[in-house]
């Protein structure tokens, strides 16, 4: 892959041949950036930017107040969780709770086929 410029000036990758492989406005978002929280509801930043919540303090969030603060949060900001580091087994957390929430990112080990991992691949399988 190779950067080219399309017709706005924005950089976007070219496959082979030089036809471009995504929309310039689609190039323009290269990453996401990581944002440090504990108070979610004094959070606002950019959309790009991330807030990523460990398993417990996923699991908290979801049950404060049915998950209401944390549904708000999720309305305008990206929020990724991920399982806690004690799950040496590489088992998953339910991500329903999540899901539910509004989380957009749910991060998921691979190296086992629990039923968290077959819900994620039931939710998703129509689009990929």
């Amino acid at each position: 892959l190779s950067d080219t410029f399309s017709d706005s000036g924005r950089s976007a990758a070219s496959g082979p041949g030089g036809k471009p492989m995504a929309a310039a406005e689609l190039a323009a978002v290269s990453y996401l950036v990581g944002k440090k929280t504990k108070a979610i509801g004094t959070f606002h930043e950019a959309a790009y930017a991330t807030t990523s919540f460990a398993e417990p303090l996923a699991d908290e969030l979801a049950r404060a107040r049915g998950g209401a603060p944390w549904m708000a949060h999720n309305n305008h900001q990206l929020s990724r969780t991920y399982p806690k580091a004690s799950r040496v087994d590489s088992s998953n957390p339910p991500p329903t709770p999540y899901w539910n929430a509004g989380v957009q990112l749910v991060a998921l080990n691979f190296q086992s086929c629990d039923e968290a991992l077959q819900l994620s691949r039931g939710r998703f399988r129509g689009n990929g």
